[in-house]
């Protein structure tokens, strides 16, 4: 994410205003108040946060939202599932992305007006076999695009 940043950075001529150790409400504010705004955020900002209308167009998820197995409460849910003989990824970590997956969307669309674009960038959202459906039938409707150029289509309409 740094990386990115930094590229942007000098590309945008990014003249930040808001450092990264500033408190939430005040990231959100800017974004919501600057035109042309990119915001990079860490999972603390899929939950509990509203941004309405043109402000918010694309929401960037660079791989599936599995909760960490090394989390000591997400392992004693994966061996508890798994002392029942059940599979700890198919029945505590897959339904876990899933929810988190939906929150990511839910960032973009917030009212019946609102569009843009959830760019998930992580090739097992395709490849992945989950519940027997792919990923996509867990992800509320949407246009699918594997051409960046059909972009300007979507946006026109």
């Amino acid at each position: 994410m740094r990386e990115v940043h930094g590229l942007l950075r000098e590309r945008l001529a990014f003249r930040p205003r808001c450092k990264a150790t500033c408190r939430r409400s005040a990231l959100l504010d800017w974004f919501r108040s600057t035109r042309h705004a990119v915001l990079f955020a860490t999972a603390t900002f899929w939950e509990g946060i509203d941004v309405v209308g043109d402000a918010l167009s694309c929401v960037v998820i660079d791989r599936l939202p599995f909760p960490s197995p090394s989390e000591p409460l997400v392992a004693a849910r994966i061996a508890a599932l798994e002392a029942q003989g059940r599979s700890g990824f198919e029945h505590y970590m897959i339904p876990s992305a899933i929810v988190r997956l939906k929150q990511g969307f839910g960032r973009l669309i917030r009212s019946t007006t609102d569009r843009g674009v959830v760019a998930l960038l992580d090739g097992r959202a395709t490849s992945m076999r989950l519940r027997g459906d792919d990923r996509r039938c867990a992800c509320p409707p949407a246009t699918r695009i594997d051409d960046l150029a059909l972009l300007d289509d979507l946006f026109r309409h």
